[in-house]
């Protein structure tokens, strides 16, 4: 399936980025494992990706068995979107904890990019099972359900990831245009994000997707008197002005 670089998620458990001065240039793979685990990840930060790779291999070269730098290796790979070397990296962490939920993610998000669906579905399901509460799983999850046409289920699982972290979309900006597959910007699509944030009593937020539904080219406006999710916002004076379009 072919993806572009614009629209709603990605989950990859980074700090938000932070302007902050050029660190000095990597030293020999002789140096300190703690140092490059440090120095890769304020390069993931800075979005300096290139560097990020150089580091976190001499850390992972340093202790191979460490999970936690291979799979920032992993996202830095993810980051330069050299998608199958991330791939290969997040399959090496799961080999070394069977029990690490981000890299069930990661590869989710990962196989989601390359068009892997099916795999990316399963892996994200893994993760879920590991932790229930992956606010980012869940959000990943059904975002790329939206994608597959399989509307009900992705919004159930949108809707467990808002109710926990209502704020997480914004906050994750600098990583959501990297997920993308053809779909996402179709009116149903639109209409079933109004519903998640319809169903979280969030009018505005719900009016915002209504608004993007609209200009997608949706028509169905009764159905904001018969999807139940609507029921909490339905006299909002924003969400009125979507049924007088009946």
């Amino acid at each position: 399936m072919k993806t572009k670089l614009s629209s709603i998620i990605l989950i990859v458990g980074l700090a938000a980025a932070c302007a902050l001065p050029p660190k000095p240039a990597v030293p020999s793979v002789s140096g300190d494992y703690n140092l490059y685990l440090t120095q890769g990840s304020d390069f993931l930060k800075e979005k300096q990706y290139d560097r990020a790779v150089e580091a976190l291999n001499k850390a992972v070269a340093l202790k191979p068995e460490a999970a936690r730098a291979t799979n920032l290796l992993g996202i830095a790979y993810f980051l330069q979107e050299n998608f199958k070397k991330a791939e290969k990296i997040f399959l090496q962490v799961i080999s070394l904890d069977k029990a690490f939920a981000p890299a069930y993610i990661n590869l989710g998000n990962t196989c989601f990019m390359i068009g892997e669906l099916a795999k990316a579905e399963s892996y994200l399901k893994k993760a879920l099972s590991i932790s229930p509460n992956s606010v980012s799983a869940l959000y990943s999850l059904g975002t790329l359900l939206l994608s597959r046409g399989q509307y009900e289920e992705g919004t159930a699982y949108l809707a467990q990831g808002v109710a926990l972290d209502p704020e997480y979309l914004e906050r994750q900006r600098d990583f959501t245009a990297r997920i993308a597959v053809a779909g996402l910007n179709s009116p149903e699509t639109f209409f079933a994000w109004a519903k998640v944030y319809a169903g979280q009593g969030r009018a505005a937020k719900a009016a915002e997707y209504l608004d993007k539904a609209r200009n997608a080219g949706f028509k169905d406006w009764k159905r904001l008197e018969t999807e139940k999710e609507f029921e909490k916002v339905l006299e909002d004076p924003e969400i009125k002005k979507f049924r007088r379009q009946e």
